[in-house]
C-alpha cells in the first residue's frame, strides 16, 4: 500500500502490492482508514486522497407539487469507483420556520439528484451545496447555489360572463387580475348543485389585459326539459358557477380568501354565475323609483318643478327626468342581470297632449342620481332622436355602457328623461311614473336576455 511502510531486516520498505491488513478476533483483514491520536484527538492521516467534488450543480425544476413548494437540484455524477454516494446540504433562511435548517441528505451513488420539501410558504431562501464520499471520507463542497421561493399570488375579479358564438354549451367568463407580478396563471373550476361541486375544469396563462376565459359546457351538464335539444340559454333551469384561482410563477394556487374585489354575480369576489333560465318569460320589470318626475324651469328660472312631464312650447320646459333610487335598482337583482350581458328597456309614451301631431324629441340619460345633490340641468346625454306622433309610444334599449353605468350605485349616472328644444313645434307631454301611455308603461324599466 503506497505510503505505508515495515521493516524488514533493519531497513524501512514501503508496501507497494498488498494491502495492509489487521488482525480481527484472529482473522485478518484489510485496513481502509488509518488514524493516529494527535494531542488527544484522533486524526485520520490515510488515505490521503479526497473523493472529487461533484461539477455543474443545478436545479432540474423548481414547482409547486403535492401541496408544496418542491426545488428539485441535480449534478454531474463522479466517477462511480472513486464516490460511495453524495452528501446533499439544504440551508434555509426565512418561510416556514417548522422546516428544519441545514438538512443533510445522504443519497446513494446512483442517484445524482434530490427532492427535498422546502415548506409551503413564500419567501424562503434556499440554499444548496454537494459533495461526495468514499467511505468515511468526504470530499470538498461544491459551490451553493440559491433559489427563493415566490411571493403567493394576488386577487382577480370577474368582470363580465356570456355567450361565445352561437353559445350553443360555449360561455366565457372574463377576469382582471390585479396586476401583482407573480400572477402568470389560473386553474378554473366549475359548480353546478345538486349535480357536482366545484370541479376542475382547466387551467390557463394570464396577461396583463382582463383575459376571456371561455369553457364549453357539455350537453352532459345541461339540465331541464331542453337539454341537449336546444341552445344554451334554452336549458334551463339551474345555475352554472365559475371559480377561479390565480397561481404563482411556481404554480402554487390562491383561493383569495379575503380578496378585496366585490362579486357581482358569484359566491365569491373572483366567482361568476350563469342561470339557465325557464325561457317562458325573461324579463324582470321595474317602474321609476322616486319622489316624483322633474321638468326644468325655464331658463331665466332656477331648479326644477313637478307637474305634468312635458318638453318644448315656448314655456322653457326643455327636459323632462325620471328619477330612479339606484340602491333600489341593486336590491332588486338589476345589476347582477345587468353584468350578465343583458339588456334595459327604458319605456316611455306620449299623452295625448295640445302639442302637434308630430313631435321630434331625444331621449337622453342625466349624469345624477335620485339624492344626487348637483344641479343637473346641463348634465344629460341624448342617445338618439325620434319623431312620435300624439298616443305613441317606445321602448329605448340602452347601450351597454349607459346600461351598466345605470345600475352602478357609485356611479353618478342614473336617471333617465327626454330633451327638445324651446319651441312651439317641439312640444309634447308624457306619462307620469307608471302611467300607461301609447302602450308603455312610462318609467318603467325591464331587464330583457336572450340568454336566460
Amino acid at each position: 500500500m503506497p505510503g505505508h511502510y515495515v521493516k524488514d531486516a533493519g531497513v524501512w520498505k514501503e508496501i507497494t502490492t498488498t494491502p495492509p491488513q489487521a488482525k480481527v478476533s484472529g482473522n485478518w483483514v484489510p485496513i481502509t482508514e488509518i488514524h493516529v491520536k494527535n494531542a488527544g484527538a484522533w486524526v485520520k492521516v490515510w488515505p490521503t486522497a479526497l473523493p472529487p467534488t461533484p461539477t455543474n450543480l443545478r436545479f432540474q425544476f423548481k414547482a409547486w407539487q403535492n401541496s408544496r413548494y418542491e426545488v428539485q437540484p441535480l449534478w454531474d455524477p463522479v466517477q462511480s469507483a472513486q464516490a460511495d454516494g453524495y452528501h446533499l446540504e439544504v440551508t434555509r433562511a426565512g418561510g416556514d420556520a417548522s422546516q428544519a435548517d441545514k438538512v443533510l441528505v445522504d443519497t446513494v451513488r446512483d442517484n445524482w439528484w434530490w427532492d427535498p420539501y422546502c415548506g409551503t410558504t413564500a419567501g424562503a431562501v434556499l440554499t444548496y451545496r454537494v459533495r461526495s464520499y468514499k467511505g468515511a471520507s468526504v470530499g470538498d463542497w461544491s459551490a451553493p447555489i440559491t433559489t427563493t421561493t415566490p411571493a403567493e399570488a394576488g386577487f382577480c375579479k370577474t368582470t363580465f360572463i356570456g355567450p361565445v358564438g352561437d353559445y350553443y354549451g360555449n360561455i366565457y367568463t372574463q377576469i382582471q387580475h390585479d396586476g401583482n407580478p407573480q400572477n402568470t396563471s389560473y386553474d378554473l373550476y366549475r359548480q353546478q348543485l345538486p349535480y357536482y361541486d366545484y370541479t376542475l375544469i382547466k387551467s390557463g396563462g394570464l396577461t396583463g389585459a382582463a383575459t376571456n376565459v371561455p369553457d364549453a359546457v357539455g350537453t352532459d351538464h345541461y339540465r331541464g326539459p331542453s337539454a341537449g335539444t336546444a341552445n344554451t340559454g334554452n336549458c334551463w333551469a339551474n345555475d352554472i358557477v365559475w371559480l377561479f384561482h390565480l397561481k404563482n410563477t411556481w404554480g402554487k394556487p390562491n383561493n383569495q380568501a379575503g380578496n378585496p374585489n366585490p362579486s357581482d354575480w358569484g359566491p365569491f369576489g373572483h366567482a361568476a354565475s350563469w342561470k339557465l333560465s325557464n325561457p317562458a318569460d325573461r324579463y324582470i320589470r321595474l317602474n321609476a323609483v322616486s319622489t316624483n318626475t322633474y321638468r326644468q324651469q325655464p331658463t331665466n328660472s332656477l331648479g326644477w318643478v313637478g307637474g305634468v312631464p312635458r318638453c318644448g312650447g315656448n314655456q322653457g320646459d326643455m327636459v323632462t327626468a325620471y328619477f330612479y333610487d339606484k340602491n333600489n335598482l341593486v336590491s332588486k337583482g338589476f345589476r347582477n342581470h345587468i353584468r350578465i350581458g343583458q339588456q334595459i328597456q327604458w319605456g316611455l309614451g306620449r299623452r295625448n297632449d295640445g302639442g302637434q301631431l308630430n313631435v321630434t324629441f331625444n331621449p337622453c340619460g342625466f349624469t345624477f342620481a335620485y339624492g344626487f345633490g348637483g344641479d343637473p340641468r346641463s348634465s344629460y346625454e341624448r342617445f338618439t332622436a325620434v319623431t312620435w306622433q300624439r298616443l305613441q309610444g317606445e321602448g329605448f334599449i340602452l347601450r351597454n355602457d349607459w346600461a351598466a353605468a345605470f345600475i352602478d350605485p357609485g356611479n353618478q349616472y342614473g336617471s333617465l328623461g327626454m330633451v327638445s328644444g324651446n319651441t312651439a313645434a317641439q312640444y309634447a307631454e308624457f306619462g307620469y311614473i307608471g302611467e300607461i301611455m301609447g302602450g308603455w308603461v312610462n318609467g318603467q324599466i325591464v331587464v330583457y336576455s336572450p340568454y336566460g
